[in-house]
């Protein structure tokens, strides 16, 4: 977000009237952030020097040259800036003029660029190139960034086309949780604007950076209890490039990591294949009015046929994608950015277990859009409105020549075979549609200088699920013979969410090195279905408040802390269950020998879960202090302490069924009793009156878990040919509540709503990874004509598990934990990848085209990935349920211009 700002006489008529339209009607987005260069200019002995012309330019900058006028501190800003390459000039008469350039300002950061400038001729001059500062001494806020020049030369794994792994990247995230956060809690953002992971792809190639925000985050962001990552697409500027790329790989280019396994394992375990896969991209960006208008658009077409595990027969993906990007200055004061995204991902294919004509088809078409419109009257405030929306639809229906109206599936309960047809074919639909406003001021001569911030966002957004069995039927046979169906017409949901939010912060410049944050933002949550009405009402006050201190006049240490509290962004699926009209009748027949049914049993759907009438999202109360050091030119070293409380988790309790305890004796890992392996008795509960369980989702109080955690974190942005991102983290998560996939442990047969689930739940959380670290690196040589060489490593702790028995009692089998959670660690992930570049100039350096090989999993180490162990007592108890890839190359090629 940049500083405009109003004179002293205060806001006009005309601004005041459309801040107070928008901030009262709007229905607005989250208030994007955009980068900053300030500084003080003073002469030779110190003393400010107001009335100093400063220029700023860059190619990468719509809208061309500006300029500003120190003030009687000697202060200048530059605000609303896009990430770039640019040089700051300072003038004044009677003294030499001094230029600072190459200054490469990332995404969302304010740089410091101090002057000093000497008595000389006017026409006397020296320009310094200099290093870009590797610390913002102006925030509370640590921000991990991914940038280009790390997205373009690292491995990345082939499948992650779909880019939404690439905040992993940063350090504290391991698989789907972040900083000890849940699996889901995390959000992603397109140019600042929400985006659903799994319906929006975009090439890495397309992106300027990845941003990510989970420690000193202000009242301008939320909702998360993970992190936020923001993918910022690159822009057009006043120099034409372009890129082409293409990579694949290869059936025969995967080894097999599987020696180590027995034979049984290795049967299990299919070695998946690999038939083909490619992707291939092409991007052009530019000027169509040199200052004025830029644009930037890109194609990129993803393939790939695969076998995976245990499969019967290759799968296909075709996932096509675009996007298109323009910036306008329509004037000196008013700046616009409009961008769009289209995807269709396609596939075929089969599961394991699933014969050939069982097979589905899925096809998932998004739009995504977002539009920026800023207006900057003078140079003290901004006025930014925002608008923006996703379509998404998923339809996975049965492979031709099959149907949704026949012949119906069968599954095989002995051979867990599925055949005939698919098992259930669906329609899913979420559209979104958000807008937004924040008016921005700077203030000074208020005990300090202050940039206060006023916005309101609002979002609404629904989920649609339609689905039914081909033919309104299911089979299940036994041995291959027919045994039950069961018959159900089509059933629907829809669940509707609302936010509107409320904020207002202020950075506080209390003095030239203590700057303070101090936040409070407001959350109101709606949810609701259309036969239930609005079932869920939550408003939340969400304070901060940040502290940033720089220790030194050169701007190359600061200190940073901040208390605040966050909220879980809205999942409408959580209350998707109260509608209720949708539902339809379930029989289960038995199957006769002549082919006719005889019934079973008759299921009416009838409402037997509610929602508290006091339900709210589930509370992150963070506190974090730590230091940040710029140690060499372009380096810097962080040390950060992190304190996370997760509070206020929902689940479902069971108010209506009652217990009784039951001592049984644990069968032992072979889950076989009276063998010698047996355990101790075991304390279970039988249910006493089925049929009578009465579900409320609501906020148990002791719902939690708490993580701590030291990071140390060192970066170096590329500059003399190499770049690098090293972090160790040392952290503890422990608690009732679990972070990994939460629906074992808040559905309805969870820990609140079922005692035996509740039986050693607590403990380590799932996704407790004690030990992370990670190194990712690139190395330039200009040797025999340009190569690159690249590398990323990472490791992370197993996760938690224990060993569970399963005990029969009179409501069925019962699935018990033996033991705490956490008794047991996974085997750690530790994985090397590495890419080879080699590069030719086409004439100049800014030309070239080169090849590369990517190699994954370099030593062909093989080990279970997190989530990967059979938990479950008996024949395959503490075995691998999961294989990563062997040793795996991609080769392709570039051509930039």
């Amino acid at each position: 977000m940049h500083w405009c700002s109003i004179g002293r006489s205060g806001l006009s008529a005309r601004l005041l009237a459309v801040t107070v339209f928008v901030l009262l009607t709007c229905a607005p987005v989250w208030a994007q952030t955009r980068s900053s260069v300030i500084g003080t200019i003073a002469d030779a002995q110190a003393g400010v020097l107001p009335g100093v012309s400063v220029v700023l330019q860059s190619p990468d900058m719509v809208g061309g040259t500006q300029t500003f006028i120190t003030d009687d501190n000697g202060v200048y800003r530059f605000t609303d800036l896009p990430p770039g390459t640019y040089q700051v000039t300072a003038s004044l008469q009677g003294f030499r003029t001094l230029a600072r350039a190459g200054l490469r300002l990332p995404f969302a950061t304010t740089i410091t660029v101090d002057f000093k400038l000497e008595v000389g001729g006017v026409t006397e001059s020296v320009t310094v190139e200099r290093t870009t500062p590797a610390v913002d001494v102006t925030t509370a806020l640590v921000t991990t960034r991914v940038d280009k020049d790390m997205l373009q030369n690292l491995p990345l794994y082939p499948d992650l086309g779909d880019i939404k792994w690439l905040y992993s990247l940063s350090p504290g995230t391991v698989m789907s949780t972040s900083f000890g956060g849940p699996t889901g809690g995390s959000t992603t953002k397109l140019e600042g604007q929400d985006m659903q992971m799994d319906a929006v792809a975009i090439g890495a190639n397309w992106l300027e950076e990845v941003s990510v925000v989970g420690l000193g985050a202000n009242a301008e962001y939320g909702e998360f209890d993970g992190v936020t990552a923001n993918y910022v697409v690159k822009s057009g500027s006043n120099n034409f490039h372009g890129m082409a790329d293409y990579r694949t790989t290869r059936p025969n280019w995967v080894a097999d990591n599987m020696d180590s396994l027995s034979p049984i394992i290795r049967e299990r375990l299919t070695k998946p294949k690999i038939f083909s896969r490619y992707d291939f991209g092409v991007q052009f960006g530019g000027p169509i009015i040199k200052d004025k208008f830029f644009f930037f658009g890109a194609l990129q077409q993803f393939y790939k046929e695969t076998q995976p595990i245990n499969a019967i027969a290759p799968s296909t993906e075709n996932w096509p994608r675009s996007i298109e990007k323009v910036n306008w200055a329509v004037s000196k004061s008013v700046k616009a950015e409009l961008m769009h995204s289209y995807n269709r991902r396609d596939r075929e294919g089969w599961a394991g277990n699933v014969t050939r004509e069982a097979g589905s088809v899925s096809n998932s078409p998004t739009h995504f859009w977002n539009v920026r419109l800023t207006w900057a009257p003078n140079t003290k405030s901004l006025l930014e409105l925002r608008t923006g929306g996703q379509d998404y639809v998923v339809d996975t229906y049965p492979m031709g020549p099959n149907t949704k109206a026949g012949p119906p599936p069968r599954r095989d309960s002995v051979t867990g075979i599925s055949s005939v047809n698919i098992a259930s074919w669906s329609h899913y639909l979420q559209p979104r549609k958000s807008f937004g406003a924040t008016l921005t001021h700077y203030a000074d001569k208020l005990a300090g200088s202050h940039v206060l911030k006023f916005g309101t966002d609002i979002q609404d957004q629904s989920e649609t699920t339609v689905s039914g069995f081909p033919g309104g039927m299911s089979f299940t046979d036994r041995s291959g013979v027919p045994d039950q169906v069961t018959i159900r017409a089509d059933t629907s949901s829809e669940s509707i969410g609302k936010r509107r939010v409320l904020f207002a912060m202020d950075d506080w410049k209390v003095n030239d090195r203590l700057t303070l944050q101090p936040g409070l933002r407001f959350v109101v949550n709606r949810g609701s279905t259309p036969t239930s009405g609005t079932v869920v009402r939550a408003n939340m006050l969400e304070p901060r408040l940040g502290m940033a201190w720089d220790v030194g006049q050169d701007h190359k240490t600061v200190v940073r802390a901040q208390w605040g509290r966050f909220h879980q962004h809205i999942f409408t699926t959580a209350w998707s269950f109260m509608d209720t009209a949708g539902g339809a009748t379930t029989i289960t027949s038995r199957v006769l020998a002549d082919g006719s049914f005889q019934e079973l049993n008759r299921v009416t759907p009838q409402q037997t879960s509610f929602i508290d009438p006091n339900f709210t999202f589930p509370t992150l109360n963070q506190f974090f202090a730590g230091v940040e050091r710029e140690i060499f030119p372009e380096v810097s070293l962080r040390v950060t302490y992190i304190r996370r409380d997760f509070q206020n988790y929902y689940a479902f309790i069971d108010t209506g069924s009652v217990y009784a305890p039951v001592e049984m004796r644990d069968p032992g890992p072979d889950n076989v009793a009276g063998t010698p392996d047996d355990g101790a008795m075991v304390t279970v509960f039988a249910l006493q009156n089925p049929g009578n369980s009465h579900f409320v989702q609501t906020n148990p109080s002791d719902a939690d878990w708490k993580y701590d955690a030291v990071e140390v974190v060192a970066q170096k942005r590329f500059s003399n040919n190499w770049q690098f991102m090293a972090s160790y983290i040392r952290s503890t998560s422990r608690g009732l509540a679990n972070n990994t996939n939460p629906s074992a442990t808040i559905g309805t047969s969870g820990i609140w709503a079922n005692p035996n689930t509740r039986i050693n739940a607590g403990g380590r959380s799932g996704l407790d990874h004690p030990n992370e670290a990670s190194l990712k690196a690139t190395y330039h040589s200009n040797l025999l004509g340009g190569f690159n060489v690249s590398g990323a490593w990472t490791y992370s702790g197993g996760y938690a598990w224990s060993r569970t028995a399963t005990f029969q009692l009179p409501q069925g089998n019962v699935t018990v934990r033996t033991a705490q959670r956490g008794a047991e660690q996974a085997a750690a992930n530790n994985q090397l990848d590495v890419r080879i570049e080699k590069s030719f100039d086409l004439g100049t350096s800014s030309r070239k085209v080169s090849a590369f090989v990517e190699i994954f999993n370099l030593p062909n180490l093989g080990f279970a990935p997190p989530l990967g162990y059979i938990e479950a007592s008996g024949a395959t108890f503490g075995q691998p349920s999961n294989w990563v890839d062997g040793r795996l190359i991609t080769a392709g090629a570039r051509i930039m211009f």
